[in-house]
Protein backbone atom coordinates (compact mmCIF):
# COMPACT_ATOMS: atom_id res chain seq x y z
CA UNK A 1 0.00 0.00 0.00
CA UNK A 2 1.12 3.44 -0.83
CA UNK A 3 0.76 6.56 1.19
CA UNK A 4 0.73 9.82 0.15
CA UNK A 5 1.26 12.25 2.62
CA UNK A 6 3.63 15.54 4.43
CA UNK A 7 7.62 14.71 5.81
CA UNK A 8 10.15 16.39 7.20
CA UNK A 9 13.66 15.64 7.29
CA UNK A 10 13.08 11.83 8.65
CA UNK A 11 13.35 10.64 4.99
CA UNK A 12 16.23 12.94 4.05
CA UNK A 13 18.38 10.15 3.41
CA UNK A 14 15.84 8.47 1.40
CA UNK A 15 14.45 11.08 -0.91
CA UNK A 16 18.55 11.91 -1.16
CA UNK A 17 19.19 8.81 -2.92
CA UNK A 18 16.14 8.77 -4.85
CA UNK A 19 17.13 12.28 -6.31
CA UNK A 20 21.04 11.27 -6.89
CA UNK A 21 19.71 8.33 -8.66
CA UNK A 22 16.20 9.43 -10.40
CA UNK A 23 17.53 12.96 -11.83
CA UNK A 24 20.95 12.09 -13.71
CA UNK A 25 20.70 15.77 -15.29
CA UNK A 26 20.37 17.85 -12.37
CA UNK A 27 23.26 19.53 -10.69
CA UNK A 28 23.20 18.27 -7.57
CA UNK A 29 23.10 14.91 -8.84
CA UNK A 30 26.72 15.40 -10.73
CA UNK A 31 27.73 17.02 -7.17
CA UNK A 32 26.86 13.99 -5.44
CA UNK A 33 24.68 12.88 -2.25
CA UNK A 34 26.55 15.43 -0.01
CA UNK A 35 25.14 18.72 -2.30
CA UNK A 36 21.98 17.42 -2.21
CA UNK A 37 21.50 16.82 1.72
CA UNK A 38 22.61 20.57 1.86
CA UNK A 39 20.21 21.66 -0.59
CA UNK A 40 17.38 19.77 1.38
CA UNK A 41 18.58 20.60 4.80
CA UNK A 42 18.22 23.92 3.53
CA UNK A 43 15.14 24.12 1.64
CA UNK A 44 13.35 22.06 4.61
CA UNK A 45 14.48 25.37 6.94
CA UNK A 46 12.59 27.58 4.89
CA UNK A 47 9.33 28.83 5.93
CA UNK A 48 6.03 27.75 4.21
CA UNK A 49 8.16 25.16 2.15
CA UNK A 50 6.06 21.62 1.90
CA UNK A 51 7.26 18.31 1.15
CA UNK A 52 5.55 14.94 0.62
CA UNK A 53 6.45 11.55 -0.24
CA UNK A 54 4.67 8.57 -1.31
CA UNK A 55 5.48 5.98 0.82
CA UNK A 56 4.79 2.21 0.14
CA UNK A 57 4.05 1.47 4.12
CA UNK A 58 4.81 -2.34 3.92
CA UNK A 59 8.48 -1.44 3.51
CA UNK A 60 8.29 2.05 5.41
CA UNK A 61 10.31 2.78 2.20
CA UNK A 62 10.36 6.32 0.00
CA UNK A 63 9.17 5.53 -3.74
CA UNK A 64 8.91 9.54 -4.53
CA UNK A 65 8.67 13.21 -3.36
CA UNK A 66 7.95 16.41 -4.03
CA UNK A 67 8.88 19.84 -2.98
CA UNK A 68 7.38 23.08 -3.56
CA UNK A 69 8.39 26.81 -1.95
CA UNK A 70 11.01 28.87 -2.53
CA UNK A 71 14.89 28.42 -3.09
CA UNK A 72 15.48 31.81 -1.31
CA UNK A 73 18.53 31.62 -2.93
CA UNK A 74 19.57 28.53 -2.02
CA UNK A 75 21.39 27.52 -4.75
CA UNK A 76 23.44 30.51 -4.67
CA UNK A 77 24.00 30.16 -0.91
CA UNK A 78 25.26 26.65 -1.59
CA UNK A 79 27.59 26.82 -4.94
CA UNK A 80 28.83 30.18 -3.78
CA UNK A 81 29.98 28.58 0.06
CA UNK A 82 31.52 25.20 -1.62
CA UNK A 83 33.14 27.36 -4.55
CA UNK A 84 36.81 25.43 -4.07
CA UNK A 85 35.14 22.01 -3.54
CA UNK A 86 33.06 22.60 -6.62
CA UNK A 87 36.32 23.41 -8.80
CA UNK A 88 38.08 20.20 -7.77
CA UNK A 89 35.05 18.37 -8.84
CA UNK A 90 35.07 19.80 -12.18
CA UNK A 91 39.08 19.48 -12.66
CA UNK A 92 38.27 15.54 -11.50
CA UNK A 93 35.47 15.26 -14.39
CA UNK A 94 37.72 17.09 -16.58
CA UNK A 95 41.12 14.79 -15.62
CA UNK A 96 38.83 11.66 -16.30
CA UNK A 97 36.90 12.77 -19.34
CA UNK A 98 33.67 12.81 -18.26
CA UNK A 99 32.98 16.53 -20.48
CA UNK A 100 28.90 15.37 -20.30
CA UNK A 101 29.10 16.54 -17.05
CA UNK A 102 31.38 19.83 -17.50
CA UNK A 103 28.83 20.74 -19.72
CA UNK A 104 25.65 20.17 -17.62
CA UNK A 105 27.93 22.96 -14.91
CA UNK A 106 28.52 25.40 -17.70
CA UNK A 107 24.78 25.07 -18.50
CA UNK A 108 23.52 25.71 -15.32
CA UNK A 109 25.69 28.66 -14.53
CA UNK A 110 24.88 30.29 -17.41
CA UNK A 111 21.52 29.49 -17.18
CA UNK A 112 22.01 31.04 -13.63
CA UNK A 113 23.07 34.18 -14.87
CA UNK A 114 20.70 34.53 -17.87
CA UNK A 115 17.41 33.69 -15.54
CA UNK A 116 18.43 36.58 -13.10
CA UNK A 117 17.84 38.97 -15.84
CA UNK A 118 14.79 37.40 -16.47
CA UNK A 119 12.99 37.20 -13.64
CA UNK A 120 9.05 36.17 -14.22
CA UNK A 121 6.93 37.10 -11.54
CA UNK A 122 3.97 34.81 -10.45
CA UNK A 123 1.41 36.05 -8.48
CA UNK A 124 -0.48 33.82 -5.84
CA UNK A 125 1.91 30.88 -6.68
CA UNK A 126 4.28 28.76 -5.11
CA UNK A 127 7.21 26.90 -6.86
CA UNK A 128 6.92 22.76 -7.79
CA UNK A 129 10.38 22.50 -7.02
CA UNK A 130 11.61 19.14 -7.89
CA UNK A 131 9.70 15.90 -8.26
CA UNK A 132 11.48 12.22 -8.31
CA UNK A 133 9.77 8.86 -8.78
CA UNK A 134 11.95 6.00 -7.68
CA UNK A 135 12.53 4.33 -11.50
CA UNK A 136 11.31 0.86 -10.43
CA UNK A 137 8.21 3.16 -10.00
CA UNK A 138 7.87 4.73 -12.78
CA UNK A 139 4.93 4.26 -15.32
CA UNK A 140 2.55 3.23 -12.87
CA UNK A 141 1.07 6.60 -12.13
CA UNK A 142 2.72 7.19 -8.86
CA UNK A 143 3.79 10.75 -9.90
CA UNK A 144 0.39 12.23 -10.78
CA UNK A 145 -0.97 10.63 -7.13
CA UNK A 146 1.60 12.23 -5.84
CA UNK A 147 1.08 15.76 -7.56
CA UNK A 148 -2.80 15.77 -7.14
CA UNK A 149 -2.43 14.81 -3.36
CA UNK A 150 0.14 17.10 -2.51
CA UNK A 151 -1.69 19.86 -4.35
CA UNK A 152 -4.84 19.57 -2.56
CA UNK A 153 -2.99 19.53 0.69
CA UNK A 154 -1.60 22.64 -0.02
CA UNK A 155 -4.24 24.29 -0.92
CA UNK A 156 -6.67 23.61 2.33
CA UNK A 157 -3.65 25.56 3.44
CA UNK A 158 -3.19 28.12 1.97
CA UNK A 159 -6.74 29.52 0.23
CA UNK A 160 -4.83 32.41 -1.00
CA UNK A 161 -3.25 30.42 -3.54
CA UNK A 162 -4.44 29.92 -7.06
CA UNK A 163 -1.78 28.72 -8.93
CA UNK A 164 1.14 26.32 -9.05
CA UNK A 165 4.49 26.89 -11.47
CA UNK A 166 7.61 24.63 -12.58
CA UNK A 167 10.70 25.05 -14.73
CA UNK A 168 12.50 22.18 -16.70
CA UNK A 169 15.10 21.56 -18.59
CA UNK A 170 13.37 21.65 -22.68
CA UNK A 171 15.24 19.02 -23.44
CA UNK A 172 13.06 16.82 -21.15
CA UNK A 173 10.31 15.49 -23.39
CA UNK A 174 8.74 12.80 -20.77
CA UNK A 175 9.28 15.50 -17.48
CA UNK A 176 7.40 18.23 -20.16
CA UNK A 177 4.71 16.10 -21.22
CA UNK A 178 4.41 15.05 -17.63
CA UNK A 179 3.72 18.37 -16.57
CA UNK A 180 1.44 19.06 -19.37
CA UNK A 181 -0.53 15.39 -18.90
CA UNK A 182 -1.14 16.86 -15.12
CA UNK A 183 -2.57 20.49 -16.68
CA UNK A 184 0.49 22.52 -16.84
CA UNK A 185 0.52 25.24 -19.49
CA UNK A 186 4.12 26.37 -21.00
CA UNK A 187 4.11 30.20 -19.97
CA UNK A 188 7.51 31.18 -21.14
CA UNK A 189 11.25 29.71 -22.17
CA UNK A 190 14.52 31.20 -21.18
CA UNK A 191 17.84 29.42 -21.97
CA UNK A 192 16.82 25.55 -22.50
CA UNK A 193 14.11 26.27 -19.47
CA UNK A 194 10.61 25.57 -19.81
CA UNK A 195 8.65 27.56 -17.38
CA UNK A 196 4.77 25.78 -16.53
CA UNK A 197 1.69 27.24 -14.78
CA UNK A 198 -1.00 25.27 -13.65
CA UNK A 199 -4.06 26.68 -11.94
CA UNK A 200 -5.27 25.23 -8.40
Amino acid sequence: MIAYQKTNKKYITQITKIWEYGLKDNLYSVLGAKFINNYLNLIFKIKGNKTFIALDKRKNKVIGFVIFGKENKTNFKILSSNFLNIITIILKKIFFFQIKDLFRFIDVFLYLIISSFNKINFERSTELLIIVIEKSHRSKKIGKKLLDKSISLIKKDNKKLRYIHVVTLKKLKKSVNFYKKNKFKIKKVIYNRIYLIRGI
